[in-house]
């Protein structure tokens, strides 16, 4: 939606977005990166180059939430407005324990009403579950609930044992009831931790994917081909050696598997377009039908876990790449 907006002084543009109506995902706390807007007038900002892919800061793309603006400016809106909604009859909530951020919505069978972004909590059972719980609860008394009928929990594996206090590795997600993990739901659904390389955050970005597209999410590539989902922890920093790691992590599952599209997830990197993440989509329609639980399940059970640092080929590749003028 194109908007002229006016102010006499310099002005917030997240917060005269909130009071016109309009919800960041994140909060408008710079988290997430999808708060599009284009406004091709907007000075780029740190926050532009990080989530933002280079083609889509020359065409005007910017991010609504860290910028400023004073005097009349006209943008292309791609924020949603925020939920009218008062009151849920089958209020199902899903939590996401990422590294970088701890994700927790709100739905009403299978419609997203509302979606919290917040700061990843240090990995231990009492911070999980009082982030999970407090917010969980808080959502409940906005929208005139006792409590969910079924809260989703999905992450990375230190994060999903660290909540649930459960040790044994899995390809089948399983129902608790919520009073084991003392979390404010009737019954708790935990989606499957196949192994310490891959946790269930990484699956739901996972599936649906086209076979031959190498996904970037994080330090984890991962590849479905061939019916296995070939999956390599890389660490990947913005340092000489990384980007090198980085390149010769691509050149190996194209050499070996073939890749069709390098595709990076919330993150803007070199020879990978930025995708957002699917994640909060597919934990809902998980919470929502059974049938893509199961679908999650085969695919924990697919995953080869492949071991680049003793790999002859990988190594070679590396110090081909690092060689090169």
């Amino acid at each position: 939606m194109k908007l002229t907006i006016n102010s006499q002084t310099k002005t917030s543009l997240r917060e005269y977005l909130v009071r016109e109506g309009y919800s960041f995902p994140c909060g408008g706390k710079g988290l997430c990166g999808r708060c599009k807007i284009i406004a091709p007038s907007l000075t780029e900002t740190p926050l532009d180059l990080r989530f933002l892919s280079e083609n889509e800061r020359a065409d005007g793309v910017r991010l609504a939430c860290d910028k400023y603006f004073e005097g009349e400016l006209t943008i292309d809106c791609t924020l949603a407005k925020a939920s009218t909604i008062t009151k849920i009859d089958e209020p199902l909530v899903f939590s996401i324990l990422n590294d970088q951020n701890t994700i927790i919505g709100i739905a009403d069978g299978d419609t997203l009403v509302e979606t919290l972004v917040l700061p990843a909590p240090d990995v231990n059972t009492r911070d999980l579950r009082a982030v999970v719980g407090k917010n969980a609860i808080e959502l409940y008394e906005k929208y005139n609930v006792a409590k969910a009928n079924v809260l989703l929990i999905s992450g990375t594996p230190e994060r999903v044992f660290a909540i649930t206090e459960l040790r044994e590795f899995s390809t089948y997600g399983e129902s608790y009831d919520a009073s084991e993990f003392m979390l404010p739901a009737e019954e708790v659904f935990v989606l499957p931790t196949p192994n310490e390389t891959i946790g269930s955050n990484l699956i739901l970005n996972l599936l649906d994917r086209e076979e031959g597209s190498l996904i970037i999410d994080g330090s984890t590539y991962s590849l479905i081909k061939d019916n296995s989902v070939f999956v390599a922890r890389v660490t990947s920093e913005s340092t000489e050696l990384g980007l090198i790691a980085h390149e010769a992590t691509i050149a190996y599952f194209n050499s070996e598997f073939g890749v069709k599209e390098v595709l990076s997830v919330n993150k803007n990197i070199p020879l990978a377009t930025p995708i957002l993440s699917q994640a909060e989509e597919v934990a809902l329609r998980a919470l929502a039908f059974p049938r893509v639980r199961t679908a999650i399940n085969k695919l924990a059970r697919k995953i080869v876990v492949l071991d680049l640092a003793n790999d002859a080929t990988w190594q070679d590749l590396f110090s081909e790449i690092s060689h090169k003028d």
